[in-house]
């Protein structure tokens, strides 16, 4: 007879193996915007845990991490291929990037609506102090006002989640295009002409 504590080991084993198996089965675009928008996600935990402001080096570390998921992305798909047209590259970039930011909105919108709230609310009292301490806008109470009412609509869970997700789909389109360019590997036997 096997022991609980065997038992529950050995679960653990055949389920370390199917996500590893499920993981590597995958297609790129998909496994690495799963783990950048993981990883993302985590340094959005770690930028609040320690109050850190947007000009941060953990918010460029966000960025250069979807860097190298778009990278590997393009690189995997091209050894699994052998070519890789830019069209492509640049299609499975912005894929890759969808994915990512798709998975941190969700993780965003989660940790907003439910874990804390309270950093939506500091962000609209920021949003206030910008607009009240801005001296190119002046506002009339009454303009004030409506600005005041808009505020929880503009900054809500559910916008942190989509703003979340356009911004890193433009910015892994950005890097798409360099990174497209860099790794286009077109079959040049097909691509010359026949002389």
């Amino acid at each position: 007879m096997h022991t609980i504590a065997e038992t529950l080991i050995v679960e653990e084993c055949i389920i370390f193996h199917n996500f590893r198996q499920i993981f590597k089965n995958m297609k790129p675009q998909v496994k690495y915007g799963l783990l950048v928008g993981l990883a993302s996600f985590i340094i959005f935990i770690v930028m609040n845990a320690v109050a850190a402001d947007r000009g941060n080096i953990l918010y460029y570390m966000s960025m250069f991490i979807l860097t190298f998921g778009v990278y590997f992305t393009l690189k995997d798909t091209r050894d699994m291929v052998g070519s890789i047209t830019y069209a492509r590259g640049l299609g499975l970039g912005v894929l890759c990037s969808l994915v990512a930011g798709s998975s941190d909105g969700i993780g965003r919108y989660v940790y907003c609506k439910v874990f804390n709230h309270n950093y939506i609310i500091n962000v609209r009292n920021l949003y206030m102090d910008v607009l009240e301490g801005n001296n190119s806008m002046k506002y009339n109470a009454d303009q004030m006002a409506m600005v005041k009412k808009l505020v929880p609509v503009i900054i809500s869970p559910g916008s942190v989640a989509i703003y979340d997700i356009i911004g890193t789909v433009f910015t892994g389109f950005l890097l798409s295009l360099v990174i497209s360019a860099i790794l286009r590997k077109d079959n040049q036997q097909n691509s010359m002409p026949q002389y």
